[in-house]
């Protein structure tokens, strides 16, 4: 079987607010408001790190309260935590899914919280490993020492050690070996990050840059998601919603069934294949749904969107009322918030004083087979001569035949200056 890993941070991306707010922090009575100022403070005076600085500060207000801190103790706070909708009932539901997909699905914790109260949750089972910051612990099971602090940029760390196979966090002479791409565990490519903040960053950079899959959550507010999507820092944004046929369902699905599609045709042949044919296809459904799932992936997008209120995920008809002696079919193209160039769609038999935009579908994969267009520019600095070839797909380019030629808007519009 194929793997795919899926590394997810845990406090505001499965569990509402920080794991420590939960019970911790209100059992030693204190304002979680000054016990992070004091944080940052303590960070600030002592050029320190803030996890290494909030890992001192709960001990040290602890045994201040002559409150007893042990390892089991901290595993119990881990009960209360709040999931955000539907996360018990999704690991199970997508394990079964990949399952049936011929796909081996690895769940791993990637976060900065308190790795003991994380593993006294309900869902600490359905991880292979957890990586979170821990303590050193003396015979009586107090804790002496931070074992291990992970930060917004040693995060990125253990997405190489999930990608080589490497399940722990003390052997640095493996994670510094060089091991050939198409040998290591589980390639970036098959990887997902799911994080709902500035500390995920880096690693959702990373994994973006290498080709895996990125996608920020957010609670109530997207406006931080939203800026990393335009900053072309993240794959997808995403309510932090995990039920049955959520966005978080639907991409983590989708990305299951490009993985196996890569694993059964090569992605790499069948990009070529694609770059081929721009008309719409006279083949089989299945190999024009292949198709469409690898043009997407490589524009890094799930779709297309004729309205800019509709899934923020999608590339950006946006219409423009350019009129080519009273027909209107002209689109300026945007993906992420970056400009990429200019359209021209029309359809069969088009009425003049329509505007395509109002007749084509909100949002869309591919063009059906009754729409058609001529791309009339592209952004060389950002769109690759490949991108272009899964874009003239997708919109069903017609530059290069001669089949709409008799069609009147294609005559005095589409191709104006070119027939």
């Amino acid at each position: 079987m194929v793997k795919v890993a899926i590394a997810y941070d845990f406090d505001g991306t499965l569990a509402k607010g920080n794991i420590q707010e939960n019970s911790f922090i209100p059992k030693l009575d204190l304002d979680k408001g000054e016990f992070w100022d004091e944080v940052k403070i303590l960070s600030e005076e002592n050029n320190m790190d803030e996890i290494l600085s909030y890992m001192h500060l709960i001990t040290k207000k602890a045994n201040d309260k002559g409150q007893r801190i042990t390892k089991e103790d901290l595993k119990e706070h881990g009960k209360n935590v709040i999931y955000f909708k539907g996360v018990e009932e999704y690991f199970g539901r997508i394990n079964k899914y990949a399952n049936e997909k011929g796909v081996e699905i690895h769940h791993y914790i990637i976060s900065s919280g308190t790795k003991e109260m994380i593993e006294g949750t309900t869902i600490a089972d359905k991880f292979d490993n957890i990586y979170a910051s821990s303590f050193m612990y003396n015979n009586y099971g107090q804790p002496i020492w931070p074992a291990l602090a992970i930060n917004y940029t040693t995060k990125t760390q253990y997405l190489y050690r999930i990608n080589k196979g490497i399940h722990n966090a003390w052997d640095n002479k493996s994670i510094n070996k060089f091991i050939p791409e198409d040998e290591r565990d589980i390639v970036f490519e098959n990887m997902i990050y799911i994080g709902d903040g500035e500390t995920d960053i880096p690693a959702m950079t990373l994994l973006k840059s290498k080709g895996g899959t990125s996608i920020a959550v957010y609670d109530e507010k997207s406006e931080i998601a939203d800026k990393l999507i335009e900053q072309n820092r993240v794959n997808y944004v995403a309510m932090a919603d995990y039920s049955v046929d959520g966005a978080i369902d639907k991409i983590i699905k989708s990305v299951i069934d490009r993985v196996k599609l890569d694993t059964l045709y090569g992605k790499n042949n069948l990009i070529k294949e694609t770059s081929l044919n721009y008309a719409p296809l006279e083949q089989s459904e299945c190999t024009q749904e292949i198709k469409i799932e690898q043009c997407l992936k490589l524009l890094n997008t799930d779709g297309f969107k004729s309205e800019p209120k509709a899934h923020v995920n999608k590339i950006y008809l946006k219409r423009s009322d350019w009129n080519d002696h009273n027909y209107r079919t002209s689109f300026y193209i945007w993906n992420n918030g970056e400009y990429l160039g200019q359209v021209k769609i029309a359809y069969k038999d088009q009425k003049i004083n329509q505007h395509t935009a109002d007749i084509i579908d909100k949002e869309f994969d591919k063009l059906p087979e009754r729409f058609f267009s001529i791309i009339q520019e592209l952004r060389e600095d950002n769109v690759s001569q490949e991108q272009k070839n899964a874009l003239k797909y997708l919109l069903n380019d017609i530059s290069e035949t001669t089949k709409y030629d008799n069609e009147t808007v294609v005559l005095k519009s589409l191709k104006r200056d070119r027939i």
